[in-house]
């Protein structure tokens, strides 16, 4: 919220109104704290009120989180128009008020409104290209956390805590409701494994604490439910099998309830595709009970109401379901419980009245690309039945919060033996690495290597210990120590090389990571070796399209791009991006990857449209499947930023930087490295529209970064010099700008090939110093030592020497040398003219000069007015 609202919005007499929801409430009036915020809490349903314009920026961040449910507008200025809500508005956006009691009402009708639902759904729609699990988009992943989690629970051993937890948890939702408390006694001294069924068909405590913990994935709460969970599916496998024995080969039962308008959307919208219902749930025979839980349809427009038919073959194999009469507390003999788990196709949505839908399902495990891909799942978390396995499946899963709360719970468990205990901290670890909380991890990796170093030799389990190693040369690979890094990788193939169980893909991930690293300390030979030698490997192991060859051919590229090698890199590139277009959705994260190592090579060449075309292609796809504020995003538009910078369109430039520092701001910590690209990116932009106290100012926040994280000859600060040196040539403080220069020329000299391109531009930069400064032959020996750079690196018609070849001329043009003025200039106008590139209106004024040096008119003319065609 903005200041003017802070004693306004949520004025006491009507936050008491909220009394039900208080405890809940949260105010900030800081958009990062905000956004971290939400990306820590997980077992919320969120209701998101902005005040006042401070929302322009928040919207389109505020409609991917999923769990904002909606989106309420408080604007006190009522005659204003808020033109940019108009283009954001969607079903989560409920209205802009500018009355107090108005917003309060309408919170308090969705709350209630949204109290009523039963079990959430989850939809798969499967293409034939989702491989691995980072592969899925967000609702795929979710329908797959389901099937597995069952999996998973069942192996568990059972503990005798168990059931302690299991009333624990309880309590812990009504510790201030008597009678419910009463009834978890009696669950506590009476249960067996028997009776679960009973207990969670009673209208009490157990059925709200179970469906409330599946339905928000809470880890924590499932861990200590799983005794429950596994009980009910146990006494459903014995009643389906039982049941076989009676029931119809195909029959039918009902469900009625209200689901929110976006899961019937979703459903309506994925006809034919698959849904699994995220918790056990009752269904009955008779269409007429069932049609009388399906509401009336004045839940709108929040909640549908609904009528699922489900049709089953008995023959076929699925979770276990079966009547629960014998065993239901209810008693009641048409009502039948699925498992979670079991999976359905989506046959038809279509209106049975005004009021009411009806969903028509069947009961399915025949897609043999859904039961390939869960199956591929299982074995990604491996056959351990252990104590680790769940939170090593939220971990393969990405899902990293949730694995740590697991791990956490785990860690204070007395039953770990040791090597188990190494495992565990070795997650941890990984965990915490992830999270770029290095130093933690250390900790724990080094925990995991004392128990592992003391017990692996008896136990033979070199995997845990090759991936700590592993792990830990990761982190320190991150955190830019390379040789600590490079030892850890090299122990890693060491265990490939030489112990039983490595595989070949082991192996070539080995040399992979150590050409990557040797890439990064700019060992540019023997990490094209590595790199080579995992690209032998992955082609003689791996099917031809596979994404690890994908990303070898990648890595390659880019040690071609960084020597200035741009047709081999080229080449790489078109081989990754060919590969992954044979396995990979058009919106997959990778290919944004490959396009923009593309657009980085074609605007370093000079080809600057394709270069957007390929940028503005990777911008799609993460604009699809990313979060809005994630950090990827900015770094895309920093280099569209760059490119409009290279053309000559700096106002273009600034806009897309600007958008870059707002992602930046939101997502990540203030002494994050990308700051400093994007601050130094603004800064330039800045200089070029002639701001130059501005542009000094972002360049000296950019410096302040870049010294809080690197070593002070790192190549990071040759641009933040090189354009600090800018800012002084452009302010005629010439000295300053010669000194800074020098410091970025020496700074890329000790780190890049003496032919590399970017020599080239510091050459050329103090050449235009010395030429300021009236020492022609000085600016003059650097001019030529950029030609030759530029020549040896760089296409034949790049813009940059074309640049050059036109200060090369104003050094003749002001020593009156005419003639050798006239041949630069015509050097410059032959490389830019085909292309029409940015520099060329230069070109046509440095001619008009020179004729009008030689009192040449009609010459001095035509250029002139060549000059004046491209300013229009």
């Amino acid at each position: 919220m903005n200041e003017e609202y802070s004693k306004d919005v949520l004025a006491v007499d009507h936050q008491m109104r909220l009394d039900t929801v208080k405890k809940d409430t949260v105010e900030f009036n800081n958009f990062k704290t905000c956004f971290n915020y939400l990306s820590t809490i997980e077992t919320k349903t969120i209701y998101f009120i902005i005040c006042g314009s401070s929302g322009k920026n928040l919207f389109p961040l505020l409609y991917e989180q999923e769990r904002i449910r909606f989106i309420y507008t408080y604007y006190i200025h009522k005659k204003t128009r808020i033109a940019w809500i108009n283009s954001h508005t969607t079903d989560k956006f409920r209205g802009i008020f500018s009355n107090k009691a108005n917003l309060i009402d309408k919170l308090i009708e969705d709350l209630t409104a949204s109290l009523t639902p039963g079990p959430s759904l989850s939809i798969f729609s499967l293409t034939d290209k989702e491989k691995s699990v980072k592969d899925l988009n967000k609702e795929q992943a979710k329908f797959l956390w389901f099937q597995l989690l069952l999996e998973i629970l069942l192996r568990l051993p059972t503990r005798k805590s168990a059931i302690k937890e299991v009333v624990n948890e309880c309590k812990s939702h009504y510790y201030n409701n008597t009678l419910q408390l009463q009834k978890i006694d009696e669950f506590e001294k009476t249960y067996q494994a028997s009776d679960a069924i009973d207990w969670y068909t009673r209208d009490s405590f157990l059925y709200r604490v179970l469906n409330q913990a599946l339905r928000l994935q809470d880890i924590d709460a499932i861990f200590k439910l799983r005794l429950i969970i596994n009980d009910i599916y146990n006494q459903l496998s014995v009643l389906h099998k039982e049941s076989m024995l009676t029931t119809k080969k195909i029959f039918r039962v009902y469900r009625g309830q209200g689901i929110f308008l976006d899961e019937f959307k979703h459903l309506k919208n994925n006809v034919g595709g698959f849904i699994s219902i995220n918790s056990f749930f009752s269904a009955t025979t008779s269409s007429v009970l069932a049609l009388s839980f399906a509401g009336d349809g004045s839940g709108r427009p929040l909640i549908e109401s609904v009528l699922f038919e489900i049709e089953i073959d008995s023959t076929i194999v699925a979770k276990p379901y079966g009547n629960i009469a014998k065993v239901s507390h209810l008693k009641t003999e048409n009502e039948v419980l699925f498992s979670m788990g079991n999976i359905f196709q989506i046959e038809s949505v279509e209106d049975l009245s005004e009021e009411i839908w009806v969903i028509k399902l069947i009961l399915s495990t025949e897609n043999k690309q859904l039961n390939d891909l869960i199956e591929h799942f299982k074995n990604v978390i491996g056959q351990r039945t252990d104590i680790l396995t769940f939170g090593i499946f939220l971990y393969k899963m990405a899902d990293f919060t949730r694995a740590e709360k697991y791990f956490r719970i785990i860690l204070r468990q007395a039953y770990l033996n040791p090597l188990d205990k190494g495992r565990l901290f070795n997650c941890l670890g990984a965990l915490y690495s992830e999270k770029g909380d290095y130093d933690r991890a250390l900790k724990f990796y080094k925990k995991s290597l004392k128990f592992q170093l003391k017990y692996q030799i008896i136990m033979h389990d070199f995997d845990c210990l090759s991936s700590t190693y592993n792990n830990m040369g990761h982190l320190f690979d991150d955190k830019g120590q390379y040789n600590i890094a490079l030892k850890y990788y090299q122990y890693t193939l060491f265990i490939y090389r030489n112990f039983p169980g490595s595989t070949q893909t082991d192996l070539a991930a080995a040399y992979g990571n150590i050409g990557c690293l040797q890439l990064k300390q700019k060992k540019f030979e023997i990490a094209l070796k590595n790199l080579q030698k995992a690209l032998d490997i992955r082609l003689r192991s791996l099917p031809a399209n596979h994404p690890d060859i994908s990303i070898t051919y990648n890595n390659i590229g880019q040690i071609y791009f960084q020597k200035g090698s741009y047709q081999n890199a080229l080449d790489n590139y078109k081989m990754a991006l060919h590969n992954q277009q044979q396995y990979l959705t058009p919106t997959d994260p990778k290919l944004a990857t490959t396009l923009n190592n593309m657009g980085e090579l074609y605007s370093e060449v000079g080809c600057y449209d394709n270069a957007l075309d390929n940028y503005k292609k990777a911008v799609d796809i993460q604009q699809k499947t990313l979060p809005l504020s994630h950090p990827d995003l900015a770094i895309m538009f920093d280099n569209i930023g760059c490119v409009y910078a290279k053309k000559g369109d700096h106002s273009t430039a600034l806009e897309y930087f600007q958008k870059a520092l707002t992602i930046e701001l939101i997502s990540l910590d203030k002494n994050h490295p990308i700051f400093a690209v994007t601050y130094n990116n603004i800064g330039n932009s800045y200089c070029k529209l002639e701001q130059y106290v501005i542009a000094l100012r972002y360049f000296q926040k950019g410096l302040q970064v870049r010294l809080k994280s690197l070593p002070k000859k790192d190549l990071a600060f040759a641009s933040i010099y090189n354009n600090m040196g800018l800012v002084h040539y452009q302010q005629k403080n010439y000295t300053q700008a010669l000194k800074y220069h020098r410091r970025s020329l020496h700074i890329k000299r000790l780190h890049l090939p003496l032919n590399h391109p970017e020599l080239g531009s510091s050459y050329n930069n103090i050449g235009l110093i010395y030429h300021k400064k009236d020492n022609y032959a000085k600016a003059l020996k650097n001019y030529d030592k950029c030609i030759q750079i530029r020549l040896q690196s760089l296409p034949s018609n790049h813009p940059d020497l074309g640049i050059t070849y036109d200060n090369i001329g104003m050094i003749y043009h002001d020593k009156e040398d005419y003639p050798n003025a006239l041949i630069y200039f015509q050097k410059a106008l032959d490389i830019q003219l085909p292309t029409n590139q940015a520099s060329l209106h230069v070109t046509y004024l440095n001619f008009c000069q020179v004729y009008v040096k030689l009192k040449d008119r009609e010459m001095a003319s035509f250029y002139y007015n060549k000059y004046l065609e491209l300013q229009n």
